[in-house]
């Protein structure tokens, strides 16, 4: 098992661009060649894959540069939204992004199609999703009934 590098603040506004695990990153463009900004979306999200939180204390706010690839497909279904990266070398897991098939989602899951119209989260995910990201999620038409799910155009198996 490879270690992780431990997370590390620039600043608030940084004037140059960011290596792998450190922050504070608005978007791809603050990170390095080959890295992704990674947007923490709720409180207590210890940070991007192949980086440590050990030794550090954060702001729940401050986002941090990733290798995409570095461990990104990893995780477990959750209920707040994770940015892993385009295109992923793995199926991913309920709330994770960026899909863009039902096959890029695991089991039962499906991708949820975002649009310029249509900027909301996939049902049962909170957070703030990423501009024109599509997300796996767990479609329950108990949960949200048919007239939600065709209002933001899914077609589940359910209806």
């Amino acid at each position: 098992v490879k270690d992780k590098e431990k997370l590390s603040f620039v600043g608030k506004e940084p004037t140059c661009l960011l290596q792998k695990c450190q922050g504070n990153c608005d978007t791809d463009k603050d990170c390095g060649y080959g890295l992704s900004c990674y947007y923490r979306s709720y409180a207590g999200d210890l940070g991007p894959p192949g980086c440590s939180d050990e030794y550090i204390q954060f702001d729940d706010e401050w986002n941090y540069c990733y290798e995409v690839n570095d461990g990104g497909c990893t995780g477990t279904d959750s209920d707040y939204l994770v940015d892993i990266g385009k295109d992923p070398p793995c199926t991913l897991h309920n709330c994770q992004g960026d899909c863009n098939t039902d096959d890029d989602c695991r089991d039962e899951l499906q991708c949820f199609q975002r649009s310029d119209t249509n900027d909301i989260a996939p049902p049962g995910c909170t957070g703030n999703p990423k501009s024109n990201w599509d997300y796996c999620f767990k479609v329950a038409c108990d949960d949200y009934g048919s007239d939600y799910l065709e209002q933001v155009d899914i077609e589940p198996a359910c209806l």
